[in-house]
């Protein structure tokens, strides 16, 4: 699967996008690996994870991880988030 993004505009900007996901999460070389089954990958952007909460309602959460692939580039730009199932 693909999730394709875009920004229009002028200048060099930081480019942020993120997936969050209640799964284990480690970094396999440039990709984020979920539950050692799915591969999360941006070309050329190694992810970060960053522990959250996911709430499901007030006061009601479970711990969960926020895969961040951060990256400076020129507008308009377009890029894509690419899911594949490694087992």
């Amino acid at each position: 699967m693909q999730v394709l993004d875009q920004a229009a505009g002028r200048g060099t900007h930081r480019v942020e996008r993120s997936l969050v996901t209640p799964l284990a999460v480690e970094i396999d070389a440039d990709a984020a690996l979920l539950d050692r089954r799915v591969r999360v990958s941006v070309d050329g952007v190694r992810p970060t994870l960053e522990p959250i909460t996911i709430w499901h309602a007030y006061g009601e959460g479970r711990p969960g991880t926020r895969i961040v692939f951060r990256t400076e580039s020129p507008l308009p730009w377009s890029g894509s988030i690419d899911v594949t199932v490694t087992a």
